[in-house]
């Protein structure tokens, strides 16, 4: 597949300190939420104890340059060709124009 769009993602972790459970949910739908995201390699977003951090990876590595981008249709990864931004990169999107590009989510309690 070309090129993934990522409108959403809904994070549910499950914690067992006892036999009570909970849901926690990440809404990336959020403007508000996914905007320190543009122009940054990570985002920490904390929601009932649990922090879950987002890093924009190429080839599946963090890649110096690459950030991820926010336009008002989504947010992806902006991979760099060199020195300069790649006109052939689907900023807005996670594709593989300049390298595989993916997140890495991290969650902690």
């Amino acid at each position: 597949m070309k090129s993934i769009l990522f409108l959403s993602l809904a994070a549910f972790v499950v914690l067992f300190p006892t036999e009570a459970h909970a849901s926690i949910e990440f809404n990336l739908r959020d403007e508000v939420v996914i905007e320190p995201l543009d122009g940054g390699t990570t985002l920490t977003l904390t929601n009932g104890g649990i922090t879950a951090t987002l890093t924009a990876l190429v080839d599946g590595v963090e890649e110096a340059g690459s950030v991820f981008n926010v336009t008002r249709d989504g947010f992806g990864i902006n991979a760099l060709d060199g020195d300069d931004t790649s006109p052939n990169d689907d900023t807005n999107e996670l594709d593989g124009d300049q390298g595989i590009e993916s997140i890495s989510i991290v969650f902690r309690c």
